[in-house]
């Protein structure tokens, strides 16, 4: 698992895990935390070709206490990269090329649920591909914090 280094990165946590005794946690928590961030966590996976049905299977559990409405960009710049920053807090999954263009949103939202759902994606048009799986979350540091947990996740593949 690949963990970029960010103003508030993701990690391994055991505060809150769907099996074992740890899951990722994706974004902050704690509201004395709050800040401009990224949290992500990345895999690359390789579906092998000949395949008929791939399916990534996880458990999520999602936090937020931010109390802002949109969830799409807004024309604010960010302060790093020089791309439009997010307009407020959000949790999602994303799939990537290997050199990270981004492919599909598998995920986009801003849930406060606090307890674990099982999340099913269809993953057959990149059978035969490599892909990065994107977990993460994007904190403005403004008006509560937002995070996730994510667990058990599998790629499920069928003959």
């Amino acid at each position: 698992m690949d963990y970029p280094i960010t103003e508030f990165s993701a990690g391994y946590s055991t505060e809150s895990f769907h099996g074992g005794s740890r899951s990722m946690r994706t974004g902050i928590v704690y509201k004395t935390h709050n800040r401009y961030s990224y949290s992500d966590a990345a895999q690359i996976i390789s579906i092998p070709a000949g395949y008929r049905d791939a399916e990534l299977r996880m458990w999520l559990y999602p936090i937020s206490q931010s109390l802002q409405k949109r969830l799409y960009p807004s024309s604010r710049k960010e302060r790093s990269l020089g791309r439009p920053a997010l307009s407020s807090d959000v949790q999602y999954v994303l799939v990537l090329d290997v050199y990270g263009n981004w492919l599909e949103t598998m995920l986009w939202q801003r849930s406060n649920a606090q307890s674990w759902k099982q999340i099913i994606f269809d993953l057959d048009r990149y059978i035969g591909w490599s892909i990065r799986l994107q977990f993460g979350t994007y904190n403005d540091g403004w008006s509560g914090v937002t995070a996730m947990y994510v667990d058990d996740v599998s790629l499920q593949v069928c003959p």
